[in-house]
C-alpha cells in the first residue's frame, strides 16, 4: 500500500525515483514490481526513464514488457529507449515485434526515423563473412536423410522436429516456408534477427550457483529457467542474487566449426521438407512470375496457398481470403532480371474489425514486418506501400505470412496481389472490378444460386448463409442440386456446402440436424461421396464437437426415433472408414471421413485412427484423427492423444490438449502428464492454463496449479 503512495507528491518525486527503481530487481515479488512501475509512470521527468532502464539486463521477460509499455507512453521516454539501443546498452532483438512495430509506426517523425535506423537486424562483420562463406549451401542439392542426422547432432539439444530433439527454442516447423538463403543466415548469424522470447538469461543464487537458460515461466515468487535438452530449474526470487540477460539468442554462434557446406545443404533439405503441400484450389495456378517493364506482379492466382481454410476466392476480386490461422501463408516464385532495392506494395482489403494484425514479408535473406490497416470493408481494396526488400537477380521466392503464432483477430486480409517496383516507382496494378449489385435473395433456392456465384464477394455469400441458416436443410439441398460427384464442380461448391453444415452443427437444433442428415446420408446401396462426408464429418459432427458435446451421444439421441435415418447413418460410418484410407480422395475430405469414423467408438475405430497419429503423417489427416479421438469418450482414446503430444505439430497438439480438457478422467490424465513431464507447460497457452487454474474440482485444481507455478 505504501508503494502506491509513491509518485504522487510533487515535492518528493526526485527522491522517490531511486527507491522505485530498486523495487524492479528480480528478488522483489511481481506485485511490488508492478506497483513501482505504476508509480514511475506518474513521474514525468527524464530520471524516471533512466530508473526504468538501469536494471534492464536483470529484468525478466514479463517485467521487460511492462517497462517497454511505460517507456512507449511518452515521446521523451521513447527517445531515452532509442538512446540506449544506439549506445548498445540494449539490443533491438530484446524488444518484441509488437512494440518494435509501435516505434516503427510512431506518429512522431523523429522517433520513427530513428527507429527505422536502429531496429533493423544488426549485422556482425565476422558473422557476415561466415554467412557469405556458407551461402553456396543454398544452391546445393541436399539429402533429407543426412540432414536429419545433422539436425540430431547439432540442433536437437534445443529444437524439436519430427519427434526428434527438445522444444527449447522456436518451433522449426515454421521454417519450412523460409528460403534457403534465409536459413543459412539464421544458422550462422543467430543474433541478427533475435526473437525476444528466446533471449538467454543467467541467474546467480545466494549460494553462488549459476543457472542459465530461457525464462520459461515466472510467478510472483519464482522464475523458471529452461536450458538445453529442456532441463528446467525453478528458482525462488528470494534466493536470486543476480539475474542478467545476455542480450543474445540462446542459440550459439560458431556452428561453422562443426558443419561443412554440404552438411548445411542437407540440414536445409530436412528443415524445408516439413512444409505441407500447397492447397489445390480452382482458379489458382501457381507458376513462376517474370518481370514486366521492370516490375513483378505477384497476383493471388499465382501464389502457392498453404493452410487449412485460406483459399483463392475467384471473381469478382480474384483474391486470397479466409486467412484465419497464424500458420496460413502464401509463397510466390519469381525471376528477377536485375538486383536492387524494391518497394513492396499490397493491393488488399481489410474490415475494421480485423485491422491491426501483424504480417511478415520475406524474400532471400531480407524481410520486414507490417501491420494491416482498415480499408473500410472486405470489398474495398486499396494499394499501400508496406516496405522495401533488397533482392538479388535470378530465381527468388517471396513469402507472406502472419507474424508469430498468436491467433489472428478475424482475418489477416483479403489480398489481390503483392507488387515489387524499383525503389521510388509506383506499381502497375492488375485490378479486378467488382460485380454489379443485384436484388437480395428471398428464398433458400435463390440464396444458394447467389452463394455459388463466384462473382459475388465472400462477405456477401457468408451473410446469405447466416440469413438463411434457419432454413439450412433447404439451402443445403439447393447447393447440391444437380451436383455430379467426382467433378471439379463438386469441389468448387464444397467450401460453401461446408460453411452451411458447420454453422448448423454449432446451432445444434434437432429439427435442422435431422433434416440435413436426410439430405446428406447416402441412400440404399449408394456410395458415400465427397460432399456428403464434408457435410456430415466436417460440418455437423465438427460443429457439435466444438460445443464440447460428445457427438456419438448427441447423434444417437437424435436418431433414436428415426430408424430409417439410423440405418443410413450406421452404413455411412462404415463407408467413411473406407473413404478415410483411400489415397485418391483429397486429404481435406479424408479428414471429414476420419471425423465420421470416430463415431464408431474406440473398439471399431481406434486402430485406424491411431495409424494417422504417427510422425510424418500428412498434417491434415493427422488433424482428422486427433479431432476424431477427441470425440471418442474412452480412456484408450485419451491415452492415444497423450502419447502423441510430443510429436504432434503445434496446431494438432493444441487440438489434442483442448480435447484432454474435456471431462474429469481426461483432465486427470493431462495433469498427471504435466506432473511427470510427459506434457510440457509451454504447450498450454494462457487460456488453457487459466482453465486448469479455475477447475471446479478442488483436488484437480490444486494439482494443476502446482504444475503451472
Amino acid at each position: 500500500a505504501a508503494t502506491q503512495l509513491l509518485g504522487r507528491d510533487p515535492s518528493s518525486l526526485e527522491a522517490e525515483i531511486p527507491v522505485l527503481g530498486g523495487l524492479l530487481s528480480p528478488q522483489i515479488p511481481t506485485e511490488l514490481q508492478s506497483q513501482a512501475l505504476q508509480a514511475l509512470l506518474r513521474i514525468d521527468v527524464p530520471a524516471a526513464a533512466d530508473a526504468l532502464l538501469t536494471g534492464w539486463r536483470g529484468y525478466s521477460p514479463s517485467l521487460r514488457s511492462q517497462v517497454l509499455d511505460i517507456l512507449l507512453s511518452r515521446v521523451a521516454w521513447q527517445t531515452a529507449l532509442l538512446d540506449r539501443i544506439e549506445r548498445n546498452d540494449l539490443s533491438a532483438g530484446e524488444i518484441d515485434v509488437a512494440r518494435r512495430q509501435s516505434l516503427l509506426q510512431n506518429p512522431d517523425a523523429a522517433v520513427r526515423q530513428r527507429a527505422e535506423r536502429l531496429l533493423q537486424g544488426q549485422v556482425s562483420s565476422d558473422r557476415a563473412a561466415v554467412v557469405t562463406q556458407y551461402q553456396p549451401a543454398a544452391e546445393l542439392m541436399g539429402d533429407r536423410t543426412r540432414g536429419k542426422q545433422v539436425f540430431a547432432k547439432s540442433c536437437a539439444q534445443c529444437h524439436a522436429l519430427d519427434g526428434v530433439g527438445h522444444a527449447v527454442g522456436p518451433d522449426l516447423a515454421a521454417l519450412a516456408n523460409k528460403s534457403p538463403q534465409f536459413l543459412v543466415q539464421e544458422i550462422f548469424d543467430p543474433n541478427r534477427n533475435t526473437d525476444s522470447r528466446y533471449i538467454g538469461y543467467a541467474a546467480v543464487t545466494n549460494i553462488g550457483l549459476t543457472v542459465s537458460g530461457l525464462v520459461a515461466e515466472e510467478s510472483g515468487t519464482s522464475i523458471t529457467l529452461r536450458g538445453p535438452e529442456g532441463r528446467e530449474q525453478v528458482l525462488l526470487r528470494s534466493v536470486i542474487e543476480d539475474l542478467q540477460s545476455t542480450g543474445k539468442s540462446l542459440m550459439p554462434e560458431g556452428l561453422e566449426k562443426d558443419l561443412k557446406t554440404q552438411d548445411v545443404a542437407d540440414l536445409i533439405a530436412y528443415l524445408t521438407a516439413a512444409a505441407p503441400p500447397a492447397r489445390q484450389v480452382a482458379g489458382n495456378r501457381p507458376e513462376v512470375v517474370r518481370m514486366v517493364e521492370g516490375q513483378i506482379a505477384l497476383t493471388a492466382d499465382r501464389a502457392s496457398i498453404h493452410g487449412i481454410e485460406i483459399t483463392f476466392e475467384g471473381p469478382p476480386f480474384h483474391n486470397i481470403g479466409f486467412w484465419h490461422a497464424p500458420t496460413d501463408h502464401l509463397v510466390w516464385q519469381f525471376e528477377l532480371a536485375a538486383a536492387g532495392q524494391y518497394d513492396v506494395w499490397l493491393y488488399s482489403a481489410c474490415h475494421p474489425d480485423s485491422a491491426g494484425n501483424a504480417f511478415v514479408i520475406e524474400s532471400g535473406t531480407d524481410s520486414f514486418q507490417g501491420t494491416t490497416r482498415s480499408t473500410g470493408g472486405w470489398d474495398r481494396y486499396e494499394s499501400r506501400k508496406v516496405g522495401q526488400l533488397s533482392l538479388a537477380a535470378g530465381s527468388q521466392r517471396l513469402v507472406l505470412r502472419p507474424e508469430g503464432t498468436a491467433a489472428l483477430k478475424g482475418a489477416l486480409m483479403d489480398l489481390q496481389g503483392v507488387y515489387l517496383a524499383p525503389a521510388g516507382d509506383d506499381p502497375v496494378l492488375i485490378v479486378k472490378a467488382p460485380a454489379a449489385v443485384t436484388a437480395e435473395p428471398e428464398d433458400p433456392q435463390s440464396a444458394a444460386a447467389r452463394v455459388l456465384d463466384d462473382s459475388v464477394s465472400a462477405a456477401e455469400r457468408e451473410a446469405l448463409i447466416k440469413k438463411f441458416l434457419h432454413e439450412a436443410p433447404a439451402l443445403t439441398r439447393a447447393l447440391v442440386a444437380d451436383l455430379e460427384p467426382g467433378t471439379p464442380e463438386e469441389y468448387r461448391r464444397i467450401p460453401w456446402i461446408w460453411r452451411v453444415a458447420i454453422a448448423a452443427g454449432k446451432q445444434n437444433e434437432d429439427k435442422i440436424l435431422k433434416e440435413i442428415l436426410a439430405v446428406a446420408l447416402p441412400r440404399d446401396n449408394a456410395p458415400l461421396v465427397d460432399w456428403q462426408a464434408v457435410v456430415i464429418g466436417g460440418g455437423l459432427i465438427n460443429g457439435v464437437s466444438q460445443l464440447e458435446k460428445w457427438p456419438a451421444e448427441r447423434f444417437a439421441e437424435l436418431l433414436n426415433d428415426q430408424p430409417e435415418l439410423r440405418s443410413r447413418w450406421d452404413r455411412s460410418l462404415e463407408l467413411a472408414a473406407e473413404m478415410a484410407d483411400t489415397a485418391a480422395v483429397p486429404a481435406g475430405t479424408r479428414y471429414d471421413a476420419l471425423r465420421m469414423v470416430a463415431l464408431r467408438g474406440w473398439e471399431r475405430s481406434g486402430e485406424q485412427l491411431a495409424r494417422y497419429l504417427r510422425s510424418g503423417t500428412n498434417e491434415e489427416l493427422q488433424m482428422g484423427a486427433v479431432s476424431g479421438l477427441v470425440d471418442v469418450d474412452s480412456s484408450e482414446a485419451a491415452a492415444a492423444l497423450l502419447a502423441g503430444l510430443e510429436q504432434f505439430p503445434a496446431h494438432n497438439r493444441a487440438l489434442a490438449i483442448d480435447g484432454l480438457l474435456r471431462g474429469k478422467a481426461r483432465l486427470e490424465g493431462l495433469i498427471s502428464a504435466l506432473e511427470s513431464g510427459k506434457a510440457k507447460r509451454e504447450w498450454l497457452n494462457d487460456s488453457k492454463k487459466k482453465r486448469l487454474r479455475e477447475l471446479p474440482d478442488t483436488k484437480l485444481r490444486k494439482r494443476a496449479a502446482a504444475t503451472l507455478d
